[in-house]
């Protein structure tokens, strides 16, 4: 299995549904309070999670984020945020702060302090009174959190660190519809995005996907598909030798799939296809950042396509084909382990982040070794790209001068033979951001 990597781009299914995340759950109407943190204060500590410097295990349930910050977490914040900017060449202080009276002015100085700025770099973060009586108040969690997010985010855009992305506008009759690229198993070193892309989004009218994520069936629906719904099984299929090398596989890997003999076999070959404890392949995908987004500002969520759609790419190749797939990454596991496959991830995070057009179509662009590979390939991929185009020129011709914001698979973005050339052929002017 020559470049098995390949196969990430188009897992959106078990990445986006399946491989638990963790979003921060503010007061808002509607939403579980499973913390305790203002409203105001919920976006910073999602970005937060998402930057790596308030890591993502460390927001637990009942959470009390309104408390007063202990040294503990300040040292956290400042410790991550340090190895954060230093990782993108960005001039931090070496040394540590000593953090003594936790108090707001300090936390502003120790920013400072870290990244060699004056009390200019304040005004860009802090939004409070100037007053002593207020700035020496020691300071709650959640303003500490929100105060390094804002620092980060300001320095790394100044720097011109952040995420580059694959993204586009496409225009048309007064319309505009913005692409983003995602990648779909993401990483903390691909936050955060570059400020044009959120301003982008900020602008837009509605938030569209491949399929719609907020849809409260769709799990069910994949719940369903996952499994043999009559008298067969997955042993049947496989065969008693590759089903027993499966069983064997799945134990080292410590996955324990309930009801194994009824998961269908496009279903345990994305399980097989993704490492589960690799960081290139954490929850931290550029869906669930605008899923998040989305729900947060409370902006209306579409798809260009739809669960039925995405289910019958997997579901149309044959249990012999499904059989090959299954033996060929068996082989693979077996002799490299995620190595290779995780190598792949990450090769194609930093094409992203980093705008590499060339690297990153050359990572995809690669024929697969085997027949079954390819014909996995084609199946997902083929006719998608127009379709999606078409789509989205349906969206906007329904309201003359809507703008609307795109968030599909790099793949279908990236290429010049992908949606984007699509649009161009309707007659849609479409330039890189």
């Amino acid at each position: 299995m020559k470049k098995i990597f390949k196969i990430y781009l188009f897992i959106l299914l078990f990445s986006l549904i399946f491989v638990s995340g963790q979003e921060v759950k503010g007061e808002n109407k509607g939403q579980s309070q499973k913390i305790n943190i203002s409203p105001w204060a919920v976006s910073d500590l999602n970005d937060a999670g998402f930057y790596g410097i308030y890591p993502l295990d460390k927001i637990k349930a009942k959470a009390d984020y309104k408390r007063i910050a202990d040294k503990e977490d300040l040292d956290t914040l400042y410790k991550f945020t340090k190895e954060k900017l230093g990782a993108l060449g960005i001039s931090v202080k070496n040394e540590n702060f000593i953090f003594k009276d936790f108090s707001r002015k300090e936390i502003l100085s120790s920013i400072n302090f870290l990244l060699n700025a004056d009390d200019s770099f304040s005004q860009k973060i802090f939004f409070g009174s100037k007053k002593d009586d207020y700035l020496m108040v020691k300071i709650p969690l959640e303003e500490a959190i929100s105060l390094y997010t804002r620092a980060t985010r300001i320095r790394i855009n100044e720097s011109g660190k952040a995420a580059k992305a694959f993204f586009y506008e496409a225009t048309k009759d007064g319309s505009k519809a913005y692409l983003l690229g995602s990648i779909h198993l993401g990483t903390n070193e691909m936050y955060p995005l570059k400020d044009e892309i959120l301003k982008a989004f900020n602008e837009s009218e509605i938030l569209y996907f491949e399929i719609d994520l907020t849809d409260p069936d769709l799990q069910n629906f994949y719940d369903q598909e996952m499994f043999y719904k009559d008298e067969g099984s997955l042993k049947k299929d496989l065969g008693d030798d590759l089903y027993r090398r499966l069983e064997e596989s799945l134990k080292k890997l410590n996955l324990n799939i309930k009801n194994l003999d009824k998961v269908r076999p496009w279903a345990i070959y994305s399980t097989l296809s993704m490492d589960h404890e690799n960081k290139y392949g954490k929850a931290l995908g550029v869906e669930r950042y605008f899923l998040f987004l989305s729900e947060r500002e409370g902006k209306e969520v579409g798809e260009l396509e739809n669960a039925q759609m995405q289910s019958k790419l997997f579901t149309r190749l044959s249990t012999e084909t499904y059989k090959e797939l299954i033996k060929n990454i068996l082989d693979e596991l077996d002799k490299n382990s995620y190595k290779n496959i995780n190598r792949g991830l990450y090769l194609m995070q930093k094409a992203w982040i980093q705008n590499d057009l060339k690297n990153f179509n050359n990572l995809i662009g690669t024929e697969a070794s085997n027949e079954a590979d390819n014909e996995y390939n084609k199946s997902i991929t083929d006719g998608r790209d127009e379709y999606m185009a078409k789509k989205i020129d349906e969206i906007l011709r329904e309201k003359k001068g809507r703008t609307i914001f795109v968030v599909i698979g790099a793949a279908h973005v990236a290429p010049e033979n992908s949606v984007r050339r699509f649009l161009e052929d309707m007659g849609y002017n479409v330039s890189e951001k």
